[in-house]
């Protein structure tokens, strides 16, 4: 009933673990290098030197950043979200910023580019930072701060 398994060729063994072996090193690889970001925010008032956004590349390698959006998100509804753009780069300009492997990179939001972040102001709403990466072509979506508080 089991003679299928006495006649295995064991090269033929070999070659299909070595095989599988290859596989799972690169989807490993693939896995580790995909596009990891990490956000650290300091918010301070306007004449303390405005808001600082810190976006940290957490990958194994550099990556170049061609456009950011920072975006104010409420909730409508359940499933749907209204969205305003509050920041950016200057119209039609690509910003280049490249960030080094396990570095950060500031932004900063003072002068005319301060936005308040008292929470009367915000109610419910939601911070994201929007990060337009060379070679991707969906954007990776941050998260940056929420105001949600149970009493808000």
């Amino acid at each position: 009933m089991h003679n299928y398994l006495t006649n295995l060729d064991p090269l033929a063994i070999w070659g299909a673990v070595l095989s599988s072996a290859l596989a799972f090193i690169k989807i490993y690889e693939t896995w580790i290098n995909r596009n990891r970001f990490e956000l650290d925010y300091i918010f301070r008032p306007e004449g303390l030197g405005g808001n600082t956004i810190l976006v940290r590349n957490i990958s194994s390698k550099k990556r170049t950043l061609s456009y950011w959006l920072l975006q104010r998100r409420k909730r409508k509804f359940k499933i749907f979200w209204s969205t305003v753009n509050l920041d950016g780069p200057d119209d039609d300009e690509f910003c280049n910023i490249e960030i080094d492997r396990f570095s950060s990179y500031q932004l900063h939001f003072d002068n005319e580019r301060y936005f308040s972040t008292h929470r009367k102001v915000w109610g419910r709403d939601q911070l994201f930072l929007k990060l337009y990466v060379v070679g991707r072509r969906l954007p990776v979506t941050l998260k940056v701060h929420s105001w949600n508080y149970k009493n808000a």
